[in-house]
């Protein structure tokens, strides 16, 4: 029984490290933040056309494989339009580290709409999203 006692023991033991080995590979998440976004209305011929969204974000770390997007609304969550970001660049932080630059730049059908509502993510190589909604509040850009 002892014998058996102390397998067990090492097991629980080695089972413990294993999870400890993936929270620790995890606790590495991304960070994705909004520069600057606007929402212009656009106008042809003098009469709307419609509401050019543009969203600037930062992202860390600098690493391959990243996929960042931004998803909006105009009528209050009931519709909502993904947009896929592009990378621009990588800019030099205030901790002497880097952090890409990308933009994400929709045309939306929106005439009546005063502002857009949007949240932000960005996925790592291995698929995980990290969204930011400004903590529950969701970003707004009032058009103009």
């Amino acid at each position: 029984i002892k014998h058996k006692m102390k397998k067990l023991a090492v097991m629980k033991a080695v089972f413990a490290a294993a999870l400890l080995c993936m929270a620790a590979s995890r606790s590495h998440a991304e960070v994705i933040w909004v520069r600057y976004a606007s929402a212009t209305k656009v106008s042809l011929y003098g009469s709307y056309a419609y509401t050019q969204f543009n969203v600037n974000l930062g992202v860390w770390p600098v690493t391959a494989g990243h996929r960042v997007g931004v998803v909006s609304t105009t009528d209050g969550w009931r519709t909502v339009k993904w947009t896929d970001a592009r990378w621009q660049c990588n800019l030099p932080n205030a901790y002497g580290s880097w952090d890409e630059q990308w933009n994400a730049l929709e045309n939306l059908a929106a005439p009546q709409a005063a502002q857009v509502w949007y949240a932000v993510y960005v996925d790592d190589q291995a698929g995980n999203r990290t969204w930011n909604n400004n903590n529950g509040w969701n970003f707004a850009a009032i058009v103009r």
